[in-house]
């Protein structure tokens, strides 16, 4: 069962991972100057930013538990 439930995470990751999306270090150079979309580009990164950021948490919070209950 954990074998499924680290695959589906590992499915997640991949679907929400946009290598194209990086955190820019000039968002408006970024947007072509449209302060409008600078922002909306800012905010969808930091929506994969943080979907990304708590499914490799779980990912790890579980492969631990898994781990240790098989030394067990």
């Amino acid at each position: 069962m954990t074998e499924k439930v680290l695959a589906y995470i590992d499915e997640l990751i991949d679907r929400y991972d946009d290598p194209e999306m990086t955190e820019s270090e000039n968002p408006m150079d970024d947007s072509g100057g449209n302060f409008d979309d600078a922002y909306y580009m800012g905010i969808e990164y930091g929506k994969m930013h943080g979907r990304l950021d708590a499914l490799r948490k779980v990912k790890e919070f579980i492969q631990k538990e898994a781990d240790a209950l098989s030394q067990q």
